[in-house]
């Protein structure tokens, strides 16, 4: 058996390397602490370092990196551009989370990826956190549209999972000014038989309402989204640019270019830890 220890030299960053995603149990912080322990063998190392251990926690997360994924040049500037958009939203939005990284290597089934990782556990989300998140779900599909002057099926995944949320704040949540304060719950499907009914709480007109106040909050999310990375394009393409010469980018470089490039009259929350998801 080999003793492994933590570098001495990246001491001062393990621990934000190592930072425990939401949901993880012990059996996950195991495999977190074994993978990270790997990546020291393979290294030919006794000591495990800060990107050991966020080398293996990308891998629980994320899936393993697919080296035969290729992308056609054309396809990695845009997939950049998508990320980039993602990250630029999420660093300029108060609320949001920190982002950790940001990658356009291919892992499991995403082609990219922009990793926030929460300062705290959280177990309630106000309205102001959820807002943002509507917003940086669609940064990336903004960023497209602002620097290649259109968008691409790379948003899919982005635009379902907004309109799940979304539809989640007016429908459960009570955050429809329109509806007011009422809450409804995910109509699950009762079974028949060999038929499934599906059941509904409340009339075609409500559900009218519902359809309309979904597709606001998303335009709403789609427009804040876009003025923010028009008020920081010149970050934006820096940010871009960064991604297509390392691959991978750290969530303080991501700071850095947005600390000095800075619209005239435009405010930018920039906290050493920002708040937020």
């Amino acid at each position: 058996a080999r003793a492994f220890s933590a570098s001495a030299k990246s001491s001062a960053s393990l621990g934000a390397a190592a930072t425990v995603p939401r949901g993880f149990c012990g059996g996950d912080l195991a495999d977190l602490v074994n993978g990270a322990a790997m990546c020291g063998v393979r290294a030919g190392r006794q000591t495990i370092t800060a990107e050991d251990f966020s080398g293996a926690r990308d891998r629980i997360l994320l899936g393993r990196r697919e080296a035969s994924n290729a992308l056609l040049p054309e396809e990695k500037r845009a997939v950049a551009v998508h990320e980039a958009g993602h990250a630029v939203v999420a660093a300029l939005s108060e609320n949001a989370d920190p982002v950790a990284k940001v990658t356009i290597l291919p892992r499991g089934r995403a082609l990219g990826v922009t990793e926030q990782l929460p300062e705290d556990e959280r177990r309630i989300y106000p309205e102001s956190y959820l807002l943002d998140s509507l917003t940086i779900r669609l940064g990336g599909r903004a960023a497209e549209r602002l620097l290649l002057s259109q968008t691409s099926s790379g948003a899919s995944n982005d635009l379902a999972g907004a309109r799940q949320l979304a539809t989640r704040m007016v429908r459960e949540f009570g955050m429809s000014p329109r509806l007011g304060p009422v809450g409804f719950s995910e109509d699950g499907p009762q079974y028949l038989g060999a038929q499934q009914l599906t059941t509904r709480q409340y009339a075609e007109e409500t559900q009218r309402v519902i359809d309309e106040e979904v597709s606001r909050l998303l335009k709403d999310a789609d427009d804040r989204a876009g003025a923010l990375l028009e008020s920081r394009r010149e970050a934006l393409e820096q940010v871009v640019a960064l991604l297509l010469e390392r691959e991978t980018v750290d969530g303080e470089d991501v700071e850095r270019i947005l600390g000095k490039v800075r619209a005239p009259g435009v405010a930018v929350v920039m906290d050493a830890e920002p708040s937020q998801g």
